[in-house]
């Protein structure tokens, strides 16, 4: 029974971050609705684990657009940038996985949440740098 309620607590905290964004991002929707039709952790972990992909594949999609952007400088720049972001996400995600330790069968799906959210934030990083780029390029035209 405790081990249901803290679900409910992690379900419903998820949800609560989710529906505080001003305009929700497709793959969190996607993944609201998965998780509402996966309430068993093996379900949360398919749907987590998905997400991830998804957010995985358009990291890789703005990182390209947004170099395709900038000077020759600002691509050094930035690929340097997100080489130490890969080595820290990588020295990130070791922490994550030892800190939730002992947590018992909901160790895994905070992993995945934390991680999903990590990678999530790079995402948003990375699009701001565009918007920006791709703002200043419009006064232009």
């Amino acid at each position: 029974m405790v081990k249901f309620k803290f679900f409910v607590v992690i379900l419903l905290l998820f949800s609560f971050n989710l529906s505080f964004a001003e305009d929700k991002d497709p793959i969190d929707l996607w993944l609201e609705k998965c998780l509402e039709k996966n309430l068993t952790t093996m379900g949360m972990l398919e749907c987590t684990g998905k997400a991830y992909v998804m957010w995985d594949k358009r990291l890789n999609q703005v990182y390209r657009k947004l170099m395709s952007k900038l000077s020759p400088k600002q691509r050094k720049l930035l690929r340097e940038s997100q080489r130490k972001w890969l080595q820290y996400r990588d020295k990130e995600f070791k922490f994550i996985e030892n800190f939730y330790t002992g947590s018992g069968s909901m160790a895994r799906i905070l992993i995945a949440f934390d991680k999903l959210e990590f990678l999530k934030n790079r995402v948003k990083e990375l699009e701001q740098y565009l918007s920006i780029v791709e703002k200043s390029l419009n006064r232009y035209d």
